[in-house]
Formats: C-alpha cells, structure tokens, sequence
C-alpha cells in the first residue's frame, strides 16, 4: 500500500522529528484498489490544523498530488 506521511513539524528533518517526537507524525495508508479517498485528503487537511480556503486548497493538493504520483 502506499502511505502519505506527514507532520505540522515538517521540513527536511522528517527523521529528527520522528525520532524526537514520533506522535507528531502521521500516516494515511492508502488502498491501491480504491485510491486516495476524499475523507483521507480532508483528513490531512484537517491534522494539519488547517481551516477555510487553505483545507481547501490543501485537499486539491494532496488528492493531485496523489494522482500524480500513481499516474492518473
């Protein structure tokens, strides 16, 4: 399956973060069958603590993203 890994603490130390604090990571397994769902996009969204017009772009985003990344 592939998984979407992401944090609030982001940037390019992904390893210090999750070594350091490993609840600030999160995973979104996504099911090759089915795709990346809408509730999971808006759930990224959503841990990232984000509101308004930037859940929305964010959702657009990562569901490209996504799509991109598996060639649709």
């Amino acid at each position: 399956m592939n998984v979407i890994m992401y944090s609030t603490e982001g940037g390019m130390d992904i390893e210090e973060v999750a070594h350091h604090t490993p609840d600030k990571i999160f995973k979104e397994w996504v099911h090759p069958g089915g795709g990346l769902q809408g509730f999971q996009a808006r759930k990224i969204a959503f841990n990232l603590g984000l509101s308004g017009e930037a859940f929305k772009n964010c959702v657009k985003f990562v569901t490209n993203l996504y799509n991109a990344y598996v060639g649709l």
